[in-house]
């Protein structure tokens, strides 16, 4: 009851009209990824980096809540080329040399969604140069490069 005189009541009113189960709704976007990512069974402890390519962020923090134990580092979620003069989240200086060696720390890429250039500008490091949104893919870790393979 102490609590209930210190907020305001349109607050309770706003808390009884919202949806209850809006969540489930914006999940059902992540249901292909997510999909891939249990079935990839990535060991606890490997560290993981995700591609959420042209977005603001929100779809990287939903993917790694579903790898609770993998590890993740301090890299840009969208990189190569910006989508246009307001993209503040995408990394233009991570090409496809720099991100191989970037990668040759961790064990795995979730792609969650990609674009044309993207593609174009990365291909060279995909198992046949085909990208895929919705995957997972294993890092092999070559010579002098990487190569990354789609779990199935």
């Amino acid at each position: 009851m102490g609590l209930s005189t210190l907020s305001n009541i349109g607050h309770y009113v706003d808390l009884l009209r919202s949806p209850q189960n809006k969540g489930s709704e914006v999940r059902i976007a992540f249901a292909p990824m997510i999909k891939a990512i249990k079935l990839a069974k990535i060991p606890e402890g490997s560290k993981v980096y995700i591609i959420a390519q042209h977005t603001v962020g929100f779809e990287y923090y939903v993917l790694r809540y579903e790898m609770v134990g993998a590890q993740f580092g301090k890299n840009a979620f969208s990189i190569g080329v910006q989508s246009g003069e307001g993209d503040a989240w995408t990394d233009p200086t991570m090409d496809a040399e720099k991100w191989s060696m970037t990668l040759r720390d961790y064990d795995f890429v979730v792609m969650y969604n990609t674009t044309e250039s993207f593609n174009k500008e990365f291909s060279s490091l995909f198992e046949s140069g085909v990208v895929e949104p919705n995957s997972v893919y294993k890092i092999e870790k070559l010579a002098n490069s990487v190569l990354m393979l789609k779990v199935k």
